[in-house]
């Protein structure tokens, strides 16, 4: 797991513990929070400014090599290790899992130990006079989001390249770069901090989330006058015959999304009205014979008269060797 997200995930935890957030939140100066420090305006990440602005906490970074900053911490960090860490120091665990268990139990014990000379503990000072001034948690804890950008192709789709999933906007912003924000759930596409497009996350690689309401009017009305999908075409290309059938159908099947295989399937059935169905049936045979699945390598068999040739032997794709006295045989192998 990245730093970032490691911090990202004890930050949760640390929220969650306390079951609040504070007003003000103070760090050191680690690389995943402060990107420039200063003593007056410290420069903090773009990632640490999110988790910020989602629980509404302020954020303040310790002045470099000033211990005294945070004196409090220092010393919890002196206690951990003699109250937590040296108890187990001669422990042997099997399990992250057992290891958790037992910090867990030394920190417990660690909170209900009543101060010296006093008759209350860190836990109940804790409840009873801090916990009552945190905000409180929002309904779901923070899920950090990652933000690229991309610049939208002539088809009005940005490409996120985590999955190269594409994923629509308005045609109007065809040729503009925009910002693209995203989590395990969500995409949101801005252009000039407005946002321009929302749509939920697809894991699909080289697949295709497209809103009708992206689209150019001329394509609206395309779309629904076609009404493309893959099993209309395969009915198609069976009415011409199993070859082409098949062809299209290993068509489909080499592509890793199916939306565009529509028009390589368009082009392929419109070959039939110009060289006739047996003609395409002897292409497709043919194309299927050397594995290879595109529009383009039909129309050239077509087109050169290829299809009119006899079709040699073959043998899963590859070609019979003829017989030749300078072949040898499965006798030469002992």
């Amino acid at each position: 797991m990245p730093p970032y997200r490691r911090l990202a995930k004890g930050l949760n935890k640390c929220v969650a513990w306390f079951g609040g957030v504070t007003r003000y939140a103070k760090f050191d100066n680690l690389a995943q929070v402060v990107k420039r420090s200063c003593r007056y305006e410290p420069i903090f990440t773009e990632m640490i400014q999110q988790w910020a602005m989602y629980y509404g906490i302020g954020l303040l970074a310790a002045r470099v090599r000033k211990p005294r900053d945070k004196p409090h911490v220092e010393n919890e960090v002196k206690l951990v290790y003699q109250r937590i860490y040296a108890p187990l120091r001669d422990r042997v665990f099997f399990s992250l899992a057992e290891l958790n268990a037992a910090i867990e139990g030394q920190l417990h014990q660690h909170h209900n130990e009543p101060f010296r000379q006093e008759t209350f503990n860190r836990r109940q000072l804790f409840e009873s006079q801090e916990k009552p001034l945190l905000a409180a948690l929002p309904a779901t804890l923070y899920e950090l989001k990652h933000k690229v950008q991309a610049k939208v192709c002539q088809d009005y789709h940005v490409i996120l390249g985590e999955d190269w999933h594409h994923y629509s906007v308005p045609y109007q912003y065809i040729g503009k770069q925009l910002d693209v924000i995203y989590d395990t759930d969500t995409v949101e596409i801005y252009h000039l901090h407005q946002r321009v497009a929302l749509h939920r996350r697809s894991f699909k690689r080289r697949g295709w989330t497209t809103l009708k309401e992206h689209m150019p009017e001329a394509h609206q009305k395309i779309h629904e006058q076609r009404g493309w999908n893959k099993d209309d075409f395969l009915k198609k290309a069976a009415t011409i015959g199993p070859d082409t059938h098949a062809f299209l159908e290993a068509l489909f099947q080499s592509r890793t999304f199916t939306e565009q295989c529509f028009q390589a399937s368009l082009g392929v059935m419109r070959l039939a009205k110009i060289y006739g169905p047996k003609r395409l049936e002897a292409a497709c045979r043919r194309a299927i014979a050397f594995g290879t699945y595109t529009y383009r390598i039909i129309h050239t068999i077509l087109h050169n008269n290829v299809d009119k040739e006899e079709l040699p032997t073959v043998q899963g794709n590859l070609f019979q060797i003829p017989e030749h006295e300078n072949v040898r045989g499965s006798d030469a192998y002992g």
